[in-house]
Order: C-alpha cells, then sequence, then structure tokens
C-alpha cells in the first residue's frame, strides 16, 4: 500500500485544503497519539494525487466558492501542478484555494486500503 495514497485519501475523507496535504496528521486515541501519515513534499504528492484525480477518487474545489460542483478536471490538474495552490493563500497572496474532497469511488478506495491496513 502507498502511505502516500492512504494519507491523501484519509485527508480528504473530511475535505482538506491542498496544503494541508503536506502536513503530518496524528489521531488522538485512548491517551495516545497515532501518526496517520508523516509530513510529505509537494513533489511526493503531486504525482499520487494526479493519480488519484484522474482515477476519479478525489476532486478539487473552490474554497470560498460557492459553485457546489467540483472544479473541471483539466483545471484541477492546473491546480495540482501549480505550486502556489499549495501554499497557504495568506502566504502566497492567491485569491482561489482548493480542498480536496472524495469522490464514492474514493470511499470506496479508502476503506479498501484501510482494510489492507488493518490487516498487516
Amino acid at each position: 500500500m502507498s502511505a502516500i495514497r492512504y494519507g491523501i485519501l484519509h485527508d480528504a475523507s473530511d475535505p482538506s485544503p491542498l496544503w494541508e496535504l503536506t502536513w503530518r496528521s496524528t489521531i488522538h486515541e485512548d491517551h495516545r497519539t497515532r501518526e496517520v501519515h508523516p509530513a510529505q513534499t509537494v513533489d511526493k504528492l503531486r504525482p499520487e494525487l494526479s493519480a488519484l484525480l484522474a482515477e476519479g477518487h478525489v476532486e478539487l474545489y473552490e474554497l470560498d466558492s460557492s459553485a457546489d460542483s467540483a472544479v473541471d478536471p483539466a483545471a484541477a490538474g492546473a491546480a495540482v501542478a501549480d505550486d502556489e495552490n499549495w501554499i497557504v493563500p495568506t502566504e502566497s497572496g492567491r485569491q482561489v484555494a482548493y480542498v480536496v474532497s472524495l469522490t464514492d469511488a474514493g470511499e470506496d478506495e479508502f476503506r479498501r486500503l484501510v482494510a489492507l491496513h488493518a490487516s498487516a
């Protein structure tokens, strides 16, 4: 199982801003902290996120948009390719920010990876 793929799907299960995918993710349970995935670089995340977009497992939405529909695939690919979109908007000066969210197929893929992880 790809830890990067798992981490992206985990973060997208609760729609997450694109830049947060690079952050370390932990869960606090039973008075312990468990790491879900370590911090990652954009260069490591970008190819897997692009693959997940192409496979229909995740979608991008504009963070502050009133639109209920995902960004079209070409625009999503361009957004992922642009390094500025991986930076918090207050630091980059961008007016548009993107959120990564699971599709129904992505929820199925995430459940499959969780089951693999549990049986390992």
